[in-house]
């Protein structure tokens, strides 16, 4: 059963994805040059991640209207751990959100 609950962002895991703390770090640093290092490590796995000015407009977009979309994750053990939305997740986090709406 999905449902979408409103979670301290402290419950949400970063181990699995240090990725959300380097991106965080590249929104409040506005490094580019780091952030297009990151993208291209990335693809040498077969992953696309969204280019840096899409991430910006992302971050513009949750700065100005809020949250709209979800952040997506699995439940255990009261920690939620993300499958979909690290980005949503690192702006939310940058803009210095307590919470986030989270699919479970």
């Amino acid at each position: 059963m999905i449902k979408i609950e409103t979670v301290p962002i402290d419950l949400i895991r970063l181990d699995l994805r240090d990725d959300i703390n380097l991106r965080t770090y590249v929104l409040l640093k506005r490094a580019r040059q780091l952030y297009l290092a990151f993208c291209k490590g990335l693809r040498k796995y077969g992953l696309n991640p969204k280019p840096y000015e899409d991430f910006l407009n992302l971050y513009q977009d949750i700065r100005v209207n809020g949250q709209n979309i979800p952040i997506r994750a699995q439940k255990i053990n009261g920690k939620f751990y993300v499958e979909d939305g690290a980005h949503r997740l690192s702006i939310a986090r940058a803009l210095g959100m307590s919470t986030i709406k989270v699919e479970v």
